[in-house]
């Protein structure tokens, strides 16, 4: 295990101007099945001292099983201000889920995030944004692709023209959604003679992972008015209206929908905007991409439903949520 611990002090020490020394935390009375996963390394950096955990096995690394370790390895440096998680590789996806977790990790000469120090740093920069920190989020177009192959509508290799064609998006904008997606390490763009093709081998749970710190809020406005104003056919179940039909959630007592800004526009200046909740009034979205591209049956897609809602802090909403990623959105219907 020497191996990582001595690239991440050179790693460090290039990209931060930062000295560290790293000693073997052995004696730990960790149960053999952490001792198996995980070694671990007590870290000093001036007079800070951390926790070093360095992965055994990479490749089977889980996130979420690591946050169900971390009490138990971090018992055994009690006198540590915090830990760091250290992997000689991990794929694009489980780094952006690490971010989004916010678990300060290290792949030497690759990518490292470790806040507390205020060290954010990427590969070939000693300062650049790390890819899917806060505020760096895909074109709506690119939001809409990525969601098109999540929802499992897309199969096999497109090229942008059979992209544009399928989401009502010119060649040029699907051109630059591929260009993106190829930025961010988030799908496979094969080349054949002048064509381009994309596709996502790792599969759609992945991709989910990868790109969910990237993704925005579909909603760019929300306004009430009458429901009775708004066409019969066009618009779709959204916010917690669409969360009550993908779970045990109640209905709220006024309705959402939800419209794209293309549809919005020749309503925009007919129809009444209602200050409070009145009887027979609903609350619209604005999207910032067409709902009905995603929607599944009367209602919008989970995974941008999920997207609109995940800052909400009502818990009921949160415990919602968690039950339509768990039981609805990986259907197809």
């Amino acid at each position: 295990m020497k191996k990582p611990v001595a690239e991440f002090q050179e790693y460090l020490a290039e990209v931060a101007g930062v000295r560290m020394d790293a000693q073997a935390n052995t004696g730990t009375g960790l149960p053999q099945h952490l001792t198996q996963l995980y070694a671990l390394y007590r870290l000093k950096l001036g007079e800070r001292r951390f926790l070093g955990i360095v992965l055994r096995e990479p490749g089977s690394f889980q996130p979420a099983r690591f946050e169900k370790h971390l009490g138990r390895l971090q018992e055994a440096a009690a006198d540590s201000e915090g830990y760091c998680l250290i992997a000689a590789a991990l794929p694009s996806y489980v780094r952006r889920r690490l971010v989004e977790r916010r678990i300060p990790f290290v792949v030497p000469g690759r990518q490292m995030s470790w806040p507390t120090l205020g060290a954010v740093v990427e590969a070939g920069s000693r300062s650049g944004k790390l890819a899917g920190a806060a505020g760096d989020r895909l074109m709506p177009a690119t939001q809409v692709v990525i969601l098109y192959a999540i929802n499992g509508q897309q199969a096999g290799q497109l090229t942008p023209k059979a992209l544009a064609g399928r989401l009502g998006y010119t060649a040029m904008t699907m051109s630059r959604v591929l260009d993106e997606i190829e930025a961010h390490d988030l799908g496979r763009v094969n080349r054949v003679g002048r064509e381009r093709l994309l596709d996502f081998p790792e599969g759609r749970s992945a991709l989910w992972e990868a790109s969910r710190a990237l993704l925005r809020d579909p909603v760019r406005e929300t306004v009430r008015v009458w429901r009775r104003e708004l066409p019969a056919r066009g618009c779709w179940w959204a916010g917690e209206t669409a969360l009550a039909r993908y779970s045990l959630l109640t209905e709220p007592g006024e309705p959402v929908l939800a419209l794209g800004r293309e549809a919005w526009k020749p309503l925009a200046g007919k129809v009444e905007r209602v200050p409070i909740p009145e009887p027979g009034t609903c609350q619209v979205q604005i999207w910032r991409y067409d709902p009905e591209l995603l929607a599944r049956k009367d209602r919008v897609d989970p995974f941008s439903l999920y997207l609109s809602l995940r800052e909400e802090p009502d818990e009921r909403v949160q415990l919602a949520l968690e039950e339509m990623m768990e039981v609805e959105a990986w259907s197809e219907d």
